[in-house]
């Protein structure tokens, strides 16, 4: 009669639920990781993992305006570091790799310091030196939560900042927003090195 496999054997029965069990599997990586606007269309890293790095902002589009020069000039750059563990920080750093917190940056760059925090755009400058973040159940938001007891105009932020996610890789991350007077904004961020980020 037949030689090989029959389809009532136990043997031809559990390949195919193999094959019809991985496809399913493959299909729910493939459809899950396909959330965001300009990519990546699959990841294999998390998330979390892929967001969790020290950004410097590259671009800063503000009410349709483009307002990087407020955000990387010749002597600083705005760097937002996520935490793995849901905190952040923001630091200003100088073309040398010093930042806000080295012991005599005031001395070092008084005025022109002092030139660039007032020119920054409002959504950076809400979220004050940090704060807490999170993604919305549906990862394609994150909510920005600043800690109110820093920054000398803390009493003015109210509440959660949303950014929309529209790219996530691991070496590029945009996202978009309102601030308070509801003007929309976009920013571009890259990693400061190209070592992966483990906090």
């Amino acid at each position: 009669m037949f030689s090989g496999l029959s389809i009532f054997e136990p043997k031809f029965i559990m390949m195919k639920l193999i094959r019809y069990a991985s496809f399913a599997l493959l299909a729910g990586v493939v459809f899950t990781a396909c959330k965001y606007e300009e990519g990546p269309g699959i990841s294999l890293r998390s998330k979390r993992d892929r967001i969790a790095n020290e950004w410097r902002v590259e671009k800063f589009v503000y009410d349709g305006q483009d307002v990087t020069s407020t955000v990387n000039d010749t002597f600083f750059t705005t760097v937002i570091n996520l935490y793995r563990t849901g905190y952040y920080g923001l630091v200003i750093m100088d073309k040398f790799g010093n930042t806000s917190h080295t012991g005599n940056w005031r001395e070092l760059h008084s005025g022109i310091y002092n030139k660039y925090q007032g020119a920054r755009p409002r959504p950076l400058v809400d979220m004050n030196n940090n704060g807490k973040w999170s993604f919305d159940y549906r990862h394609d938001k994150i909510q920005i939560y600043p800690e109110l007891s820093t920054g000398a105009d803390s009493f003015n932020v109210r509440g959660a900042m949303n950014w929309g996610v529209i790219m996530l890789k691991e070496k590029q991350l945009k996202v978009i927003g309102k601030d308070r007077g509801s003007i929309n904004w976009s920013m571009d961020l890259k990693p400061v090195n190209g070592e992966p980020y483990w906090f």
